[in-house]
């Protein structure tokens, strides 16, 4: 009987390539804190003198994927140098002229980014210091603040938590649209262009057929403001479940004073994580 219970809890962890947490004394046993910190996303170019802005940063942070990585901080090329990000497109004739629209942006929405968490906004002089963040997975807020930058203290926070844990991976929403505050920004615009390529948005109107193909690219970006002490639990884009506490919100110390937010994280495994192969 024992031998049968060992194969099937073995049997079950190889279907769902994890360890599930309900099989196992401590979920705990082998985690790995780390940190990460996050620029606020600032894409501004100076064309005329082809240099960026004095805060100018373009990465977002993705989550590591294996156990051996921090993660990491993608730069999104997309938006480098000036440039804008054409999501979608659609053409259209009016007056016997063919035109293009395009639904643009300069900071991706949630659903674009190419990392987890983007710094959209930052006060450090609020109290607690605050920011603004986009995540591109889902999100849930822990009851609990935690006070301390300790990596200890995480653990101990995390293992005494272990049921709210579970209880916030079965509420977590998409890019956090269930937390509150939140908020909505329209980051991505409709541009017309005429067949030489020129900007004729708001002279040529778009018909209302070609908006609702682009509808969809249209949606405004979700932010979640995050205060320091908080933790949450996150689902990232590759499924990987994290707690991650907020442990900082600061300006540099060098001008011009690049706003950032630290995070502390541990990769866990929830009941409702463990039931997704």
């Amino acid at each position: 009987m024992r031998l049968s219970l060992l194969l099937w809890s073995l049997l079950l962890c190889m279907g769902w390539s994890c360890s599930c947490p309900e099989l196992q004394p401590d979920p705990l046993a082998d985690v790995r804190v780390r940190e990460a910190t996050i620029t606020q996303f600032d894409p501004r170019w100076d064309a005329a003198q082809n240099t960026p802005a004095p805060t100018y940063s373009i990465h977002t942070f993705l989550f590591p994927s294996t156990p051996n990585s921090s993660g990491s901080l993608p730069n999104d090329d997309r938006v480098a140098f000036g440039r804008t990000l054409v999501l979608g497109q659609q053409t259209f004739v009016a007056n016997g002229v063919e035109y293009t629209a395009q639904a643009i942006t300069v900071r991706p929405p949630n659903w674009a980014m190419q990392g987890d968490w983007m710094v959209v906004e930052v006060d450090p002089t609020a109290n607690p210091p605050q920011a603004w963040i986009r995540v591109a997975g889902s999100l849930a807020l822990l009851p609990d603040r935690l006070l301390s930058a300790s990596a200890e203290d995480f653990v101990t926070y995390l293992r005494a938590r272990l049921g709210q844990l579970n209880t916030a991976a079965q509420s977590a929403s998409l890019y956090g649209q269930a937390l509150v505050p939140r908020r909505q920004l329209p980051d991505v615009v409709t541009r017309v262009l005429d067949p030489q390529g020129a900007d004729v948005t708001g002279a040529v109107p778009v018909p209302p057929d070609i908006l609702q193909a682009l509808a969809s690219l249209l949606q405004p970006a979700v932010d979640v403001r995050v205060e320091i002490g908080q933790v949450y639990y996150y689902r990232a884009k590759s499924g990987a479940e994290f707690a991650v506490l907020i442990e900082d919100i600061r300006p540099g110390t060098l001008p011009p004073n690049l706003n950032r937010v630290t995070l502390k994280f541990a990769q866990v495994l929830t009941t409702e994580g463990c039931q997704t192969p």
